[in-house]
């Protein structure tokens, strides 16, 4: 795996906290994706809203071989689950 990010309500995945494996596979889909989500970078019509409908796009466009790279884990795993005040628990 390259990419790992906790699942989203409304996306794919909760954009918040990201552990990424410093790979050139991973650093080129970081790229696109940013390109997406970037004015400055991209033509108007292909600007996503916000950067978790970019990763949408991007990852909506994969190989299967290569979505294996990118390790969708449960709401919980890496970020709260909303609404995050009600939902955190404290293991101490």
């Amino acid at each position: 795996m390259d990419i790992f990010a906790s699942s989203d309500v409304s996306t794919t995945i909760n954009t918040g906290v990201l552990l990424v494996k410093n790979t050139n596979w991973a650093m080129t889909f970081l790229e696109l994706w940013r390109s997406l989500c970037c004015v400055e970078l991209a033509a108007p019509i292909d600007v996503a809203a916000n950067d978790q409908l970019g990763f949408d796009v991007v990852y909506n466009t994969l190989h299967d071989r290569y979505r294996k790279k990118i390790s969708i884990l449960e709401a919980h795993e890496i970020n709260t689950i909303l609404p995050a005040m009600k939902t955190f628990h404290n293991p101490i």
